[in-house]
């Protein structure tokens, strides 16, 4: 059956089920998306057979109301990786803006990552297994001004091929975006007055659209 959470695939290739925590590959037949899956220890982590593959653009499905569960996803800006900050984040939106594929994250300015995605041009997107929620739980309750939260995880920043913004290595899908376009919430424009709820100490975002210039994931 298709799973409603399933966070990411491309025709003919594996990805990862969040719902049933499983990893399974999606086929298509023409009429009819088909999911199957894979035993786990074929992903598991550490595996040395796996390899990143280039994934074409318009090859991604993902799902766009659960993308971000359960786990969250790393949202990492830097120069290179030896200078970067990763931040766990749980909203975003990504689709078709002024004719380009857009990847739209949110950061507040109390963030750490707020002065890194400020001053640099791109930023990446990285999805992971459920091996990974305790590393994405630390990489979104601490701050890079503390202390080196790659080191505290054991995640490792790699080279992007598209961006100077490190991809994670450990990540099952990558997007690689370059910022096109920034704005700033602004509550005066609040038709819902619920939605001052989600500002408590009025750090209102900033939303950054990155156009998605490569994605690369793990394939056989």
């Amino acid at each position: 059956m298709i799973s409603p959470r399933a966070i990411v695939a491309w025709a003919g290739h594996p990805c990862y089920d969040s719902l049933f925590h499983k990893q399974g590959i999606y086929w298509y037949t023409g009429e009819v998306l088909f999911w199957g899956f894979y035993p786990a220890s074929l992903f598991a982590q550490g595996e040395t057979n796996m390899e990143k593959q280039i994934i074409p653009i318009a090859e991604l499905v993902l799902q766009p109301f659960t993308s971000f569960d359960p786990l969250g996803t790393l949202l990492v800006c830097g120069a290179g990786p030896a200078d970067a900050n990763p931040m766990t984040i749980s909203w975003g939106t990504f689709g078709i803006m002024w004719g380009r594929p857009i990847m739209m994250v949110m950061v507040r300015p109390v963030r750490h990552t707020w002065t890194f995605i400020n001053r640099l041009p791109d930023f990446t997107v990285n999805w992971f297994g459920e091996e990974w929620g305790e590393a994405l739980r630390i990489c979104g309750s601490t701050s890079g001004r503390d202390g080196d939260k790659f080191a505290a995880t054991g995640l490792t920043p790699i080279a992007s091929g598209s961006v100077h913004t490190p991809s994670i290595e450990q990540s099952i899908l990558t997007l690689e975006c370059r910022i096109i376009y920034r704005d700033v919430v602004n509550p005066e424009l609040f038709i819902d007055p619920t939605l001052e709820k989600n500002y408590p100490q009025q750090d209102y975002h900033q939303l950054f659209y990155g156009e998605i210039v490569a994605a690369t994931g793990v394939a056989q």
